[in-house]
C-alpha cells in the first residue's frame, strides 16, 4: 500500500509540475501600450530553440487594428526590439491582433526581410 501511495504522490507531483510549466510558458506579457490601447503578449518561450516568436496584440477596440496602422507599426517596432534583445537568435515573428477574441490583424516579420512587417490578413467588413 505504501508503494502505491508513493507512486501516486510522484505522479501527482509530476502532473502538477507539468501544469505549472505549461501555464507559465503559455504567455508572457511584454508591454502595455496606452495610445493606442494595446497589450502585447509573447506566446513562445521556446524562441531560443526555434528562432520563432509568436506575438499577440490585444485591444478592446477593433478600430485600433484598422485606422491606426501607423500606431500598430510603432507598437510592433517596439516589440521587435524587446524580442530581439530577449531572444538574439530570433529569425521570424508572427503577429496577431485581436479584439474581444476576434482576429483583426495578422502579419509576419522576418530577419531575412530586414524585419519589414508584412500584413497577411484583412479584417472582415
Amino acid at each position: 500500500m505504501a508503494i502505491y501511495k508513493r507512486l501516486l504522490i510522484r505522479w501527482l507531483s509530476g502532473l502538477l509540475l507539468l501544469i505549472v510549466s505549461v501555464a507559465s510558458n503559455s504567455e508572457q506579457r511584454l508591454i502595455s501600450h496606452k495610445s493606442p490601447d494595446i497589450d502585447v503578449y509573447l506566446y513562445n518561450e521556446n524562441c531560443p530553440n526555434t528562432g520563432v516568436a509568436n506575438i499577440e496584440l490585444r485591444s478592446p477596440q477593433a478600430s485600433n487594428f484598422d485606422k491606426n496602422r501607423v500606431d500598430i507599426t510603432s507598437v510592433i517596432n517596439t516589440v521587435q526590439s524587446i524580442v530581439k534583445f530577449n531572444c538574439p537568435n530570433v529569425k521570424r515573428m508572427t503577429i496577431r491582433g485581436k479584439s474581444n477574441g476576434v482576429l483583426y490583424f495578422a502579419g509576419v516579420s522576418a530577419k531575412q526581410d530586414a524585419w519589414q512587417l508584412v500584413s497577411l490578413y484583412a479584417p472582415p467588413r
